[in-house]
């Protein structure tokens, strides 16, 4: 029996509710689809989703739509969707499980990213505390005293996406929050300091900032932290501060008060944990005394220039220690680092963890932005910093699929187009460079390209590779990115153009799948803002640009079976618009899309202005003379029987049936 039926008990539906419910199923089950803003969807009662979801499953619990799969290149080809669980409440309230379900049958994509969802400090999910604990804030309380615990709440999300065919994959991070469980539990699997108790200015030992990351010193000080928590665990009669199945509310409480506790016994012992490297650093931060009215220590943090990159360090979480003896920043390179086998087998358990119980379908790795350039010479299993390496993440992969689960698939959050790199080491699907480009002639220019890289690529693969098209990221807001959610930043029109370009830039072995994130569909925004601070999004329910993304949406399925066999006859980019043209087994399509022209240069160094146009078409007529398009494509084409489908003033299809 599905955790929905528990679920439908708990929330007793009146008569109204039920009838609700049954509509929004036979409506679903027609159209594959519910097309309420994502706002509307949220709103729901708890009641009236548990009748959706109960009438779908008939009592049978799903199994994940990819589970019969004997590769993960299924990914290569699923559009995604981010979301936050505990940012789907509304009216100041926070998310959960059953809450953020609300969400999923109004998402046209086939993969849910879900956020981190265990628990976290600083109110920033990605400061994750526990690897195995869920928190409480994406918890439905009501739910969790009735006797449907935080497990069940989450199986039964899992359970919802993959009724409506869609698979689950979760963000797994490099690192952890500064004093998470498993730093406490597994010390090895980390670096740590230890500050003279007599004064906190200076390293124990009478160690020196280039002497404390040695491995010996490192064993030392693991062994110590070891003993610290072992013996408060016996003390305490724990052996985890996790929470387990077994446990009841009390003992969870008891557990996160010891767990409290212990650290603050590690703070006042000199113990810390050494806090992750900025993004373009060699080496390891140097420890640079200590704070002494907030507390903590001090680090400098140089990059590879010896400047100051103190900025791009997140101060509050500790990398795995994946190698021993990566040296201190600004130091020559004495030794090969040696791997660290405990920080290894930490990292590859968590997904196994999650996915062996609840299912799980992919991991969208989230940090390896920059590990192909942080290598000696080249080798994929020589640091020169704290990330993990080619090595780390190749063995992650291959473990994932271990036992005969061929269908676990990974997504890397690289904002780039690496293919070869990233395909080498078994990624199915890059993030990709989109949310950070404004459509245009350069953007065009680069898709056009990566099109063809894909397509090349694939050829020589047996399973296929892709990049996604980011529509917007959880990230785009970040100060140091954009600083605002893409909705806020371009617009309803410009959020049109970007939907149009996820859908259709990809055909053929180039197939790109799209990639949004919760809220886009109705414009709503603050996503970072929500990942970073215990706030829901700020939810809009835009009615019209709903519309807009479903009609969208049904556009792309009719048209998906011609772009899957595709082929490319013409592309061009312009400075006001641009258009392509494909060949499919019964059509041919014409696409075209026009956007703001921007001041900028050519790849050949020539100013736009100064540059002579091939083509030019107001909006919303035919890209280029129609005289010339049998010359273009052929003469198997019936021109005659040409149709047209506007998408919106700016965004045009025609489509020209075979003869």
């Amino acid at each position: 029996m599905s955790v929905w039926n528990q679920i439908l008990e708990w929330t007793q539906p009146t008569p109204e509710q039920k009838a609700q419910g049954e509509a929004l199923a036979a409506e679903y089950q027609k159209s594959s689809a519910l097309r309420l803003s994502q706002k509307a969807l949220l709103a729901l009662p708890d009641a009236v989703i548990a009748v959706f979801y109960s009438l779908l499953m008939q009592d049978k619990i799903p199994v994940s739509p990819v589970a019969d799969n004997s590769d993960s290149g299924w990914l290569a080809a699923s559009s995604a969707c981010f979301v936050n669980v505990r940012a789907t409440g509304l009216n100041g309230q926070l998310g959960n499980f059953v809450q953020a379900s609300k969400l999923l049958p109004g998402l046209r994509v086939k993969a849910i990213h879900l956020a981190p969802f265990t628990e976290y400090e600083f109110g920033t999910t990605y400061a994750i505390r526990s690897l195995k604990t869920i928190a409480p804030q994406v918890v439905h309380q009501g739910l969790e005293t009735s006797g449907i615990r935080p497990a069940a709440q989450l199986e039964a999300f899992i359970q919802a996406a993959h009724v409506l065919g869609k698979a689950v994959g979760f963000d797994l991070e490099p690192h952890t929050a500064q004093y998470a469980i498993p730093a406490l539990e597994v010390p090895e699997a980390f670096r740590w300091i230890k500050l003279y108790p007599e004064d906190r200015q200076w390293l124990d030992y009478m160690l020196q900032p280039d002497q404390v990351y040695t491995k010996e010193v490192q064993e030392r000080l693991a062994s110590e932290v070891r003993t610290l928590i072992q013996g408060f665990l016996r003390q305490k009669s724990l052996h985890t501060f996790d929470e387990e199945e077994t446990d009841t509310a009390v003992r969870v409480s008891e557990k996160r008060q010891a767990y409290q506790e212990a650290v603050q016994l590690l703070i006042a012992q000199g113990y810390w944990t050494v806090p992750v490297h900025s993004w373009d650093s060699e080496g390891l931060p140097r420890f640079a005394g200590y704070h002494t009215q907030d507390h903590y220590p001090l680090f400098h943090y140089l990059n590879k220039e010896d400047r100051d990159s103190s900025s791009w360090a997140y101060h509050v979480v500790t990398p795995f220690q994946f190698y021993h003896n990566v040296p201190l920043q600004g130091t020559v390179l004495r030794q090969r680092p040696e791997p660290n086998p405990a920080a290894l087998d930490l990292f590859c358990s968590i997904f196994l963890y999650w996915r062996d119980r609840f299912h799980f379908d992919f991991v969208r790795h989230d940090s390896v932005d920059h590990v192909f350039d942080s290598l000696f010479d080249g080798d994929g299993n020589w640091p020169l910093s704290d990330r993990p390496t080619p090595a780390v993440l190749a063995e992650l992969i291959r473990r994932s699929k271990l036992p005969g689960k061929p269908y676990i698939a990974h997504l890397a959050e690289r904002m780039g187009n690496e293919c070869e790199d990233y395909q080498a080491i078994g990624y199915d699907a890059l993030l990709g460079s989109d949310m950070m480009e404004t459509v245009g002639q350069e953007h065009l220019e680069k898709s056009f390209r990566l099109q063809s890289e894909l397509e090349e690529l694939n050829r020589r693969r047996k399973t296929p590779f892709s990049v996604a098209y980011a529509i917007d990221t959880h990230d785009t807001g970040n100060p140091f990115l954009w600083g605002m959610s893409l909705s806020e930043k371009v617009g309803r029109e410009g959020m049109k153009l970007r939907c149009f370009l996820s859908r259709f830039l990809g055909w053929g072995k180039g197939r790109r799948p799209k990639y949004e994130v919760m809220g886009l569909s109705d414009l709503s925004s603050g996503l970072f803002s929500a990942n970073v601070s215990e706030k829901s999004l700020n939810w809009v329910g835009d009615e019209e640009f709903t519309a807009f993304y479903h009609h969208l949406e049904d556009v792309y399925e009719h048209l998906r079976p011609e772009l899957a066999e595709a082929r490319l006859v013409e592309s061009y980019a312009g400075m006001s618009y641009a258009w392509w043209m494909l060949a499919g087994k019964n059509h041919l399509l014409v696409f075209a899309l026009w956007y703001e022209q921007i001041a900028a240069y050519s790849e050949t160094g020539l100013e736009h202005s100064e540059i002579e146009e091939r083509y030019s078409a107001k909006p919303g007529e035919f890209p280029f003379p129609q005289r010339s398009l049998a010359g273009k494509a052929g003469h198997q084409w019936n021109i005659r029987a040409l149709s047209t489908l506007e998408l919106s003033p700016n965004l045009k299809i025609w489509i020209i049936p075979a003869k």
